[in-house]
């Protein structure tokens, strides 16, 4: 009778403890559920967040142009949502605008994190795919002149005098080449000290004289050669029209990186200055071959209302002042000579008494006088 009376209590034991577990499981699946919406709810979510973001993205791009800094802030909010709101195309959307945006910036390095962190992720690296030339592009010619870079700096260092002035004379072609004329200029001075090559050099005169000619073309005390061109509106522009004022040309690019940073600082200047005996024109070198409603467009996103040149080829850099660098400011004084010269508003080269400022300083000087 014990015996039974203790199966039976041990029986009703188990029934608890089983009765007791699945109570608990139950509580357990309705609180996960609870917890974890459906996958419906969650691009529900995803997709309200994506349009929320890219509509403060649109509202941000209306107010003016977009610097690197901004830019890449904004390309890392785009980014972050691909890791908050993954497995849903909300995520997969704000892939492609965050790296879209560094493909606007032209940054590189950023648009090869971003690839190398989807290259496991297949539908992410197919709606990549049509910007991978690009990148692929980007990377061999930066890792090609990096190299090639190495080597000549390797070879200026050797024992043999003719292998150190071959080169730097390398050297001093390749940085003429990409227009970066202060590097280039200052390798032929030390050709011309160090190891006596000049114009009248049997080897390397020829060239050198084509660099020093080039280089001229873009020195300040120069009278910028006669043009006459017409705007984007219609309007014809001349040199001569421009006598008697203080005047401003910006060679630039659409979609360039270092354009884009420039923008707002010359907006600001013509509404400074532009009912004044100002004038500022931007010349498009047709960068990034858009059509002529594209262009509008881009006028539009960065309001720039100031006179502009759109230019197809970059025609007007060659004919007219041999200037082929994106993000490049000539300022005129009002005799139509060049007193100063920037990239992306910093100063390159100036006369006496402009050394050291900026394009906006330089400008509001020669207002003054």
């Amino acid at each position: 009778m014990q015996a039974r009376f203790l199966f039976d209590n041990c029986l009703l034991s188990v029934k608890n403890i089983l009765l007791f577990c699945g109570l608990a499981a139950l509580f357990l699946s309705t609180s996960a559920t609870a917890q974890s919406p459906s996958p419906a709810l969650d691009e529900r979510k995803a997709e309200e967040a994506y349009e929320a973001l890219s509509e403060r993205w649109q509202a941000f791009r209306d107010t003016g142009g977009l610097t690197i800094r901004d830019g890449k802030q904004w390309a890392r909010r785009f980014w972050k949502m691909r890791k908050t709101h993954s497995r849903t195309s909300a995520a997969a959307q704000a892939t492609v605008k965050a790296f879209e945006i560094a493909v606007e910036l032209h940054e590189l390095d950023m648009m090869q994190q971003m690839y190398r962190a989807v290259s496991y992720d297949e539908d992410a690296k197919a709606r990549l795919a049509k910007y991978v030339p690009r990148v692929v592009g980007l990377t061999e010619v930066r890792q090609e002149q990096e190299k090639k870079i190495a080597e000549w700096r390797r070879l200026s260092r050797s024992a043999n005098p003719r292998v150190q002035k071959a080169a730097l004379f390398e050297l001093a072609k390749h940085w003429n080449k990409f227009y970066q004329y202060t590097e280039a200029r200052d390798l032929l001075d030390t050709l011309r000290t160090k190891y006596n090559v000049t114009v009248d050099h049997p080897r390397y005169g020829e060239r050198v004289r084509e660099m020093r000619e080039e280089h001229a073309s873009m020195s300040v005390g120069k009278q910028l050669p006669p043009f006459s061109v017409t705007t984007w509106r219609g309007t014809e522009v001349t040199s001569a029209d421009l006598r008697g004022e203080v005047t401003v040309l910006y060679f630039y690019g659409p979609g360039c990186g270092s354009c884009i940073q420039t923008y707002p600082k010359l907006n600001t200047l013509y509404r400074q200055f532009g009912n004044d005996d100002f004038f500022l024109l931007g010349v498009s070198a047709g960068y990034d071959l858009l059509s002529p409603e594209e262009f509008s467009t881009f006028l539009e996103r960065y309001d720039l209302e100031w006179p502009q040149v759109f230019e197809d080829g970059g025609r007007l850099f060659e004919r007219y002042h041999n200037n082929k660098v994106l993000s490049t400011g000539l300022l005129l004084d009002r005799n139509g000579r060049v007193v100063h010269i920037s990239r992306s508003g910093k100063p390159l080269e100036a006369t006496e008494a402009l050394q050291g400022t900026t394009l906006q300083e330089a400008v509001a000087t020669l207002m003054q006088r």
